[in-house]
């Protein structure tokens, strides 16, 4: 079985980790797998199209100039991941996968849009087509333009300037994008390609250092896995001093700071 959410539900049920709730997900195991209608589909919230075949799904995000190929996977793979799928009387498609609560909406395109089509071949050396795609992203999906005072014509005006005084090389392409994600300063963005990765403000060492300067502990000499192994039992007694609420499995945490309780 493929490493997806319902062969992991089934395998933590086989070794007995779900306690009363193994019988319920080894049935569901025993569950036909659920048929997706061929053809195109254009999600009703994001960016993806998706494109079932006979034997593969393809997902695309689309842009503005093109459609770039992100993943693809055997079409009995995502069959498997499903949980159910209904094609309803508008024709429109609503897919439920394992282990999300979210039930996707997609509508059908009829005929494949008249779009120049990027895979792991040429997205890196199309450098026009690439920059465009990239800034068309930052500039529909970034919230805090406006407060980080960001003026995407310039930003985009200073990355082609860069661009053209440096080599016409997939590398200083890369580069170049990822100055202007540092540029945003915020630590929610990534930059992947060419087996690298940058990030938009590399914020683990601030974090790290935070935690040793509160006394934190290191585990084999390293803090990042002293922070992983106490950062809950440090929020709850130190900061919240034993008063704060925890949710979502003790991975989020909230209270008010002694001394600075906020007015209603």
């Amino acid at each position: 079985m493929p490493l997806t959410r319902r062969a992991l539900i089934v395998s933590a049920a086989a070794a007995g980790l779900m306690g009363p709730l193994a019988p319920l997900a080894l049935a569901a195991s025993t569950r036909p797998q659920t048929s997706l209608p061929a053809g195109i589909w254009r999600s009703r919230t994001t960016a993806d199209l998706l494109v079932f075949d006979r034997q593969a799904c393809r997902t695309y995000t689309r842009y503005d100039t093109a459609l770039a190929l992100v993943d693809e996977s055997s079409l009995e793979d995502i069959e498997q991941e499903t949980l159910e799928a209904l094609l309803h009387d508008d024709g429109h498609l609503e897919l439920e996968y394992w282990g999300t609560v979210t039930r996707f909406q997609y509508d059908r395109v009829d005929g494949w849009l008249a779009l120049p089509c990027l895979d792991d071949d040429n997205w890196m050396s199309n450098a026009g087509m690439t920059v465009a795609a990239f800034f068309d992203v930052l500039a529909s999906h970034f919230a805090f333009a406006r407060e980080q005072g960001i003026d995407w014509t310039a930003l985009r005006a200073e990355c082609d300037a860069a661009l053209r005084h440096g080599p016409a090389s997939q590398e200083h392409l890369f580069d170049t994008l990822a100055g202007v994600m540092r540029s945003l300063n915020d630590g929610h963005g990534s930059l992947k390609g060419m087996e690298r990765h940058e990030d938009s403000r590399p914020s683990d060492a601030r974090l790290y250092q935070a935690w040793k300067a509160a006394d934190g502990r290191a585990v084999n000499g390293d803090f990042s896995d002293g922070f992983a192994s106490d950062w809950l039992d440090h929020v709850r007694h130190h900061v919240l001093s034993g008063t704060g609420r925890f949710a979502a499995r003790d991975t989020i945490a909230w209270g008010h700071l002694q001394g600075r309780r906020m007015k209603p």
